[in-house]
């Protein structure tokens, strides 16, 4: 990555202590509003140069920051994955954790969307109510898991299963990003 200069790096580290307190990351609105800028334009020249330096992913449909390429810790917790690859994002310092972007709106009922990015985990453990993966036909689809009546659900808007067991379970969802 490229070297920031001191003011890009003063919006870039706003932008991750925004998101440390508040665990969303912020609009331009708010940037704003902390920097005491006067001009949008100002902001997102700022935007625009983190974007190309690859220190942030930035989508202009939404107008807003989806993810800092920098792994921010809380309490030793990843909050926010971050080396990009096409359509997942590997997590820095965890074999165990990656970032998925939705390919579809099949879960649109529960407010994921397609080209949203999911954090997943392989740890199967403590399923029900969870978002979970299947690889059906080299491509990852995404369920709701229900476990009822000694039966296993995975249900999505457009079907439902049931599997006899949890073993074509890859990954579980831990949020959206």
């Amino acid at each position: 990555m490229k070297k920031l200069t001191n003011k890009q790096q003063m919006i870039l580290t706003l932008i991750i202590n925004f998101y440390k307190v508040n665990n969303v990351f912020p609009t331009i609105n708010d940037l704003l509003n902390i920097t005491k800028y006067k001009s949008y334009n100002s902001i997102y020249k700022y935007i625009d140069l983190l974007k190309k330096k690859n220190y942030i992913e930035y989508d202009n449909k939404r107008k807003q920051i989806i993810f800092v390429n920098k792994v921010i810790k809380n309490n030793s917790n990843v909050l926010i994955p971050f080396i990009k690859k096409n359509n997942y994002l590997n997590i820095i310092d965890s074999p165990n954790l990656l970032a998925i972007k939705v390919s579809d709106n099949n879960l649109s009922n529960y407010g994921i969307y397609k080209n949203d990015f999911l954090l997943i985990s392989k740890n199967k453990s403590k399923l029900n109510n969870k978002f979970v993966g299947i690889k059906e036909n080299n491509t990852y689809k995404i369920y709701k898991y229900i476990k009822k009546n000694d039966f296993h659900y995975l249900i999505n808007d457009k079907e439902e299963l049931i599997i006899k067991d949890l073993n074509c379970i890859c990954f579980k969802v831990l949020s959206l990003i």
